[in-house]
């Protein structure tokens, strides 16, 4: 969209923050700084976020700080439906359009309902969260389109290889949720850790959701043992860059998890998916565990060794069904999603 000489575009993001992953992809596509704005909150904000050592500032009093100047624009674009506090005021005279890009692809509704019927324009990844919007909420009055998964192409263009492990052994990416109460590192993360720390045939690449060791009301990063920082073959990623942008998925051979939708964009590429049942669930009939169907399930993590010296073997029986449930997830990765995207906001002009 930066290049129709037609729109100003513009990046708004929080004052005082780490942007520096940011300005490297608008360098990478070309895109001068300066389309940044940086918000600022209250000045009392900023002095308890410093006392209390935030990253980030608080979305809700970024926006009421930010609400006139958010309001002097055509259309606002947001990834979240957290930051959706604009909505309130739709159709109010002189106020923005609202258009809400969806982020991952999971199989919980947690956003995918009510909370985005008030947008003038949604753009999702495929078939199956417009399905999920559709058995949760009434959108039959709302302009809501699949246009892919952009994010792809952003990992495209980055094009970075990295390399962590300087050996040919099968490497395991653990990629635990960070909700208690679905989240398998609670009640079996030491269990999962331990193995690889004991059994060094394999690598592991510990790269929980990015909330997990981020949240005051999740764990704290110097709680964590760093015991397991020692050995050779686990890396430790409490949230840095790389546990978003793709890179442990790419380099990856076996995915191990829970209820992340990571593991969608794992599958990218087909390959072997074990989930912990840490609770017990009934998952079978239940439509929100239905990656589970994409792998194996295990409830003990003494399975997992068994799991992994054949994972050859059994992983075949799952590869059809991984890529029906990618294109299902993510449509056709032929089609640019920026430029439908770009395409369907552009007509919100008309």
């Amino acid at each position: 969209m930066y290049k129709n000489k037609n729109l100003d575009v513009q990046i708004i993001t929080y004052k005082d923050g780490n942007h520096e992953y940011l300005f490297k992809l608008l360098k990478i596509f070309d895109i001068p700084l300066d389309v940044v704005v940086l918000a600022p909150t209250y000045k009392y904000r900023e002095i308890l976020n410093k006392l209390r050592k935030r990253k980030r500032p608080s979305i809700h009093f970024l926006f009421k700080k930010n609400r006139k100047f958010l309001s002097k624009y055509h259309i606002l674009v947001y990834n979240t439906a957290r930051q959706s506090y604009m909505v309130k005021y739709r159709g109010k005279k002189n106020y923005p359009k609202l258009v809400f890009l969806d982020h991952g692809s999971g199989d919980r509704n947690y956003i995918y309902n009510e909370k985005i019927l008030d947008f003038d324009l949604i753009c999702l990844a495929g078939n199956k969260v417009l399905d999920m919007c559709r058995s949760s909420a009434d959108f039959s009055k709302t302009n809501i389109q699949v246009c892919g998964y952009q994010k792809f192409e952003t990992v495209k263009f980055e094009n970075k290889n990295i390399e962590i492990f300087k050996n040919n052994k099968p490497t395991i990416l653990y990629n635990p949720h960070f909700l208690k109460g679905i989240s398998s590192y609670y009640k079996k993360g030491k269990e999962v850790l331990d193995f690889f720390y004991e059994n060094d045939n394999y690598n592991l690449i510990f790269a929980p959701h990015i909330i997990l060791f981020n949240r005051k009301e999740h764990l704290k990063r110097e709680e964590f043992n760093k015991k397991y920082n020692k050995k050779n073959n686990i890396h430790i990623d409490l949230g840095s860059v790389n546990s978003v942008n793709m890179q442990y998925v790419l380099l990856a051979d076996v995915y191990l998890g829970d209820v992340s939708s990571q593991v969608y964009e794992f599958l990218i590429k087909p390959r072997p998916c074990i989930f912990v049942n840490s609770h017990n669930v009934d998952w079978e009939n239940d439509k929100h565990y239905a990656n589970w169907k994409l792998g194996k399930v295990i409830n003990d993590i003494s399975e997992l060794d068994n799991l992994l010296k054949t994972k050859d073997v059994w992983s075949k029986d799952y590869i059809q069904k991984q890529k029906e449930i990618f294109y299902y997830t993510f449509g056709d990765q032929s089609i640019s999603a920026s430029k439908k995207i770009a395409d369907e906001i552009i007509k919100l002009f008309d």
